[in-house]
C-alpha cells in the first residue's frame, strides 16, 4: 500500500468464504445502506485509481490472509470522514462471527436469527427437496447394453 497520500482506514472482519471472491461480500458501505463501496479481495485494487469513472469513490480491499486475531484485515480508501461501516457477507464460521459480535459489541443481528427454524423454513426445505428428487427421478437414463 505504497504511494497513497490519503488516510487509509483499517478494520477487521471475521473470515469470509473465499470460493466466491468479491461476490462473497454482498455489501460493505455506510451503516444506513445508502452508499455501497467497491470490494476487492485481490491485488487488483491498486489499479482502481486509474479508472476513468469512479476513481474518487470509496473502495475496500480485504486481505484474505488471517492476521494474528484469526480475522481478515480490511482497508477503506477514499473515505476520510468514515467512522463506522456495515458488512453483509458469507462468513466461514458462525462461531467466529458470534465471538466478534461479543467482543466488539457492535452488531445488530444475532445468530438466533440465522438459526431460527420455524415451520415455514422446514416447509421450504421440504418443498425444495421434493422438487429436486422429482426432477432427478424423471430424467434417469435407461440402462443400455454395452455390446
Amino acid at each position: 500500500m505504497d504511494d497513497y497520500s490519503e488516510k487509509i482506514l483499517h478494520f477487521e472482519i471475521p473470515q469470509i468464504v473465499n470460493d466466491f471472491g468479491e461476490e462473497s461480500v454482498a455489501y460493505i458501505g455506510s451503516i444506513d445502506k445508502q452508499v455501497k463501496f467497491k470490494v476487492y479481495t485481490s491485488v487488483n485494487f491498486k489499479f482502481h485509481k486509474y479508472k476513468i469513472r469512479g476513481k474518487k469513490k470509496p473502495y475496500v480491499y480485504i486481505d484474505t490472509t488471517p492476521n494474528e486475531h484469526n480475522m481478515y484485515d480490511g482497508y477503506v480508501f477514499n473515505a476520510p470522514m468514515l467512522e463506522r461501516i456495515s458488512v453483509i457477507a458469507v462468513f466461514k464460521d458462525p462461531r467466529q462471527v458470534q465471538e466478534f459480535m461479543e467482543n466488539e459489541g457492535c452488531c445488530e443481528m444475532s445468530l438466533s436469527e440465522a438459526d431460527n427454524m420455524t415451520w415455514i423454513a422446514s416447509e421450504v426445505k421440504q418443498n425444495l427437496i421434493t422438487k429436486k428428487l422429482r426432477y432427478y427421478r424423471q430424467f434417469i437414463p435407461q440402462p443400455i447394453p454395452n455390446t
